[in-house]
């Protein structure tokens, strides 16, 4: 019986390890072991404390605000949000870390909130988190 667990065991517990030299802006594939294992617990976990943090699959384009790409300034935005066992955000959780301008931090939301995550992994188990993404807005000029 154990050596017919081995592969399983082996997959679930690399599906939830932090992979060393992959940038963080990179999406992995979903991991089934995690996704399919949503844990009950309503515990809200910070990136320290899980195996695997929630990464962003896709997104929609980015908007760049028009007034600011024009007078060419750049910025950064930095938010807080909470990410669920299921990969969905939950909308009410954003919160602004840093925003260099208000139409930055708009755009930086509109963003997340459309944008399609993986969930955070803990003991194998998917759980909620709270993480912080940045969107930089650069000017050409």
């Amino acid at each position: 019986m154990i050596p017919r667990l081995a592969p399983f065991l082996i997959a679930l517990v690399s599906a939830c390890a932090p992979r060393a030299g992959q940038p963080a802006n990179l999406a992995r594939p979903l991991v089934a072991s995690c996704l399919e294992n949503p844990s009950s617990d309503t515990t809200v976990f910070d990136t320290t404390q899980v195996s695997r943090g929630p990464e962003i699959l896709s997104g929609p384009q980015l908007q760049y605000p028009d007034e600011l790409r024009t007078q060419g300034v750049s910025g950064r935005v930095v938010l807080s949000m909470i990410i669920n066992a299921d990969g969905r955000l939950e909308q009410r959780s954003i919160e602004r870390v840093r925003s260099d301008h208000p139409a930055f931090e708009e755009s930086a939301i509109q963003y997340f909130r459309e944008a399609v995550y993986s969930p955070g992994c803990r003991d194998g188990q998917a759980v909620r988190v709270r993480a912080a993404f940045s969107v930089d807005f650069r000017a050409r000029g």
